[in-house]
């Protein structure tokens, strides 16, 4: 559990269907970059949802999830956040694949197998320290139907 009284830098919007994934992603950001609050989704449409309050810092997604499929997940989300990062979590070791989502916008590609709590935490603050992670900061609301990591 995170302290209830910490500053929250930024919010970190993840789309992940996986529960078992979506907590290790959580326990990692509540553990290593408790700077960042994190706000977990599981369909797309609920994270363009989310998008629109304006209060995203950098997003992390897979590719499939319910009611989106492969680099099309990206192109969405994209479309939705021109200047949000985006880094990708994927199964997918296709390189093709991880070419194609930074080519539609992704800003980084990781293999959900090669994750790690240090890398994953670089990742994160590097990409929320771009400008354009910076330009859109506006704290670390949840909308209604995302789930704070606990």
């Amino acid at each position: 559990m995170g302290d209830p009284n910490a500053v929250t830098a930024g919010t970190v919007l993840l789309l992940e269907d996986d529960p078992m994934f979506a907590a290790l992603v959580c326990s990692i950001v509540e553990h290593t970059a408790p700077e960042f609050g994190v706000a977990h989704v599981v369909r797309l449409s609920d994270a363009l949802g989310h998008l629109a309050s304006g209060r995203v810092d950098v997003i992390i997604t897979d590719l499939n999830v319910p009611d989106s499929r492969g680099v099309a997940t990206v192109s969405r989300l994209r479309a939705a956040a021109p200047r949000v990062p985006i880094l990708v979590l994927s199964g997918v070791s296709d390189p093709d694949v991880a070419d194609d989502a930074q080519g539609r916008g992704a800003d980084d590609y990781v293999l959900k197998s090669r994750l790690s709590a240090e890398g994953l935490t670089a990742i994160l603050r590097r990409l929320a320290d771009r400008p354009a992670g910076e330009a859109r900061r506006r704290g670390a609301g949840l909308g209604d139907n995302s789930m704070r990591c606990r």
